[in-house]
């Protein structure tokens, strides 16, 4: 989670997994999209700015209880919540 002095200028939006629109009404001057270490810091940067509005995407939903609980973050590999990511 990446946070700042102006975090209200700096807007998080999660995106669920499940398809749905989203309307939003609002303009922003940025889109930032990921909320990894440099989308956050991008975010963060811009957001410094009192003119600029900033919206960071982040894509997913809420972490299963088990990604937070120790040892049982191996339950999710190989699950949608892995996202397929190989190292």
């Amino acid at each position: 989670m990446c946070s700042n002095k102006q975090a209200n200028k700096l807007l998080l939006c999660y995106i669920s997994a499940v398809r749905a629109e989203v309307e939003f009404d609002a303009e922003h001057d940025f889109i930032v999209v990921g909320g990894g270490s440099a989308g956050c810091m991008v975010a963060s940067r811009l957001s410094e700015i009192p003119d600029f509005d900033v919206l960071l995407l982040e894509a997913g939903g809420k972490p299963p209880l088990t990604s937070k609980m120790p040892a049982t973050p191996v339950l999710i590999m190989f699950t949608e919540n892995d996202w397929s990511y190989f190292t």
